[in-house]
């Protein structure tokens, strides 16, 4: 994404380093992760009704993410470091003619589920609550997948699990076999979307094709995450200051919180007044 710090719809992007990994000899081996999270969290922040000055001109992408606070976690350190990586931030100052922000348009609803799927438990269900969605995603995600030979070795393995959505009145809209398969020694999301019809709202059953694990030796549990659930409108949101972010869902359990430091709400004031300084000159 290209850096746009002016103009009532501003957008940045904030990026990190990552890292790497090591190989062995004649040790046991440890094969190399390959799952990174897909899941996006798109948060959407109203901080105010009125246009607001935001933040200070002149002002860096990195500059304004030590002002930006993700679960009061600053986006970047006063020493330049990262504490988030791939972080798209599209911002509004509340323009009565502002367009609508890229990316946000959509009105998207989240329902957490964070539940373990278990093949001897049987299949998880979840409901909208809203009537009215034209898709929905669902999240999935493992809190680790690998497996350790007998002789040391650790590599990865799969899970794989069916996906049914079934409206109001009974019919089946989707049953779809999904699988996620490489080695992941930390959690993994990954998320699947559907289109609706029928009549709301609409179920979503998941049930775990693979069999159980049967000992530490294999870490392949499987977690129904969350539904979100899709209206496709276009919403401009007149009138209201807004900050949206779309970052990896592996960084938070739970959808984060959003608090920025900004400059405030604009008023009109005296034409000899300064703002920046807080100072008058001249006559009255």
């Amino acid at each position: 994404m290209e850096n746009n710090l002016t103009g009532d719809i501003q957008q940045w992007s904030i990026s990190g380093a990552g890292g790497g990994g090591k190989g062995g000899g004649e040790m046991p081996t440890e094969d190399p992760d390959t799952l990174r999270s897909k899941a996006k969290a798109s948060v959407l922040a109203l901080f105010s009704e009125g246009e607001i000055q935001g933040f200070p001109g002149g002002f860096s992408a990195d500059q304004r993410g030590q002002r930006i606070f993700l679960n009061d976690t600053p986006l970047v350190n006063q020493d330049g470091s990262k504490n988030f990586e791939d972080v798209n931030i599209v911002f509004a100052t509340g323009t009565q003619a502002q367009a609508s922000l890229p990316g946000f348009g959509d009105v998207r609803i989240e329902q957490t589920v964070g539940t373990k799927v278990q093949k001897r438990v049987g299949a998880v269900s979840a409901t909208t609550t809203n009537s009215t969605l034209n898709k929905l995603v669902v999240r999935m995600g493992v809190a680790s997948l690998f497996r350790a030979e007998d002789d040391g070795d650790v590599k990865g393995t799969e899970v794989s699990f069916n996906i049914q959505i079934v409206d109001a009145l009974g019919s089946v809209l989707a049953n779809r076999n999904e699988k996620i398969k490489g080695k992941s020694r930390g959690p993994y999301d990954t998320e699947y979307t559907f289109g609706l019809s029928g009549t709301g709202p609409w179920t979503v059953r998941v049930r775990r094709n693979t069999d159980d694990p049967v000992d530490l030796k294999t870490n392949n549990d499987l977690y129904f995450k969350a539904i979100v659930g899709i209206i496709e409108n276009t919403l401009r949101y007149p009138n209201s200051a807004l900050m949206g972010f779309n970052v990896s869902a592996e960084f938070f359990d739970n959808v984060p919180s959003i608090s920025a430091e900004l400059l405030g709400v604009k008023i009109k004031v005296p034409t000899i007044y300064d703002g920046a300084s807080n100072t008058y000159s001249g006559v009255w």
